[in-house]
C-alpha cells in the first residue's frame, strides 16, 4: 500500500499552478470547481506518492505537464512530460489517475493501425497519468520499470 503522505511539489523555476480562470467556462463546468491540474499516486512503484501537475510559466506563454517522482533516497526528481502554448490565456488539458488494469489503446480501438512498438492494449500494474484534452484526445503516461522512465501511449484521438 502506497504511503499516503505526499510532498508538495517543488515547482520548477519559472512555473506556477494554474487557477480556475485559466480554463474556459466550459471546462470550469466540466470539472465543477475541482481543477484537474494535479494528480497524486505512486507512479513508479516505490510505495511513495508522486505528483503530476499541469503548470503555467510565469510569463503566461506556455503550459506544461510535470511529474515529480520519488527516488530510492526519498528525494524527488521533476520531469517535464509535455508542453504547449498558452493561447488566449486558456488551458485545454487536464490530468487524472489512470487506475490499475487493462485498457484498449487508440490503435487497439481501431482509430489507426498499430505502428511498430505500439500495442493494442495497455496493462497498468501501477497507476498512470491520464492526460487529456477536454472532450477530445487522451493519452496515458506510465512508468516503465525496464527503462526507469515514463512512456506515453495514445488512448483516443
Amino acid at each position: 500500500m502506497a504511503n499516503t503522505a505526499c510532498a508538495d511539489p517543488e515547482l520548477p523555476a519559472g512555473w506556477t499552478i494554474p487557477i480556475p480562470s485559466d480554463y474556459t467556462e466550459f471546462e470550469q463546468g466540466y470539472f465543477k470547481g475541482n481543477v484537474p491540474n494535479n494528480v497524486h499516486a505512486d507512479f513508479n512503484g516505490d510505495d511513495i506518492k508522486d505528483s503530476a501537475w499541469i503548470l503555467i510559466n510565469k510569463s503566461r506563454t506556455e503550459w506544461a505537464l510535470f511529474v515529480s517522482v520519488s527516488d530510492s533516497t526519498n528525494n524527488y526528481k521533476t520531469i517535464q512530460l509535455d508542453k504547449g502554448i498558452f493561447k488566449s490565456g486558456v488551458i485545454f488539458m487536464g490530468v487524472g489517475e489512470a487506475k490499475l488494469g487493462k485498457y484498449d489503446t487508440a490503435c487497439g480501438k481501431g482509430y489507426w493501425e498499430c505502428g511498430q512498438g505500439e500495442s493494442p492494449e495497455l496493462e497498468l500494474p501501477l497507476p498512470g497519468i491520464d492526460y487529456y484534452k477536454f472532450e477530445s484526445a487522451s493519452s496515458t503516461f506510465y512508468w516503465s520499470k525496464e527503462t526507469n522512465t515514463f512512456k506515453r501511449i495514445w488512448m483516443s484521438d
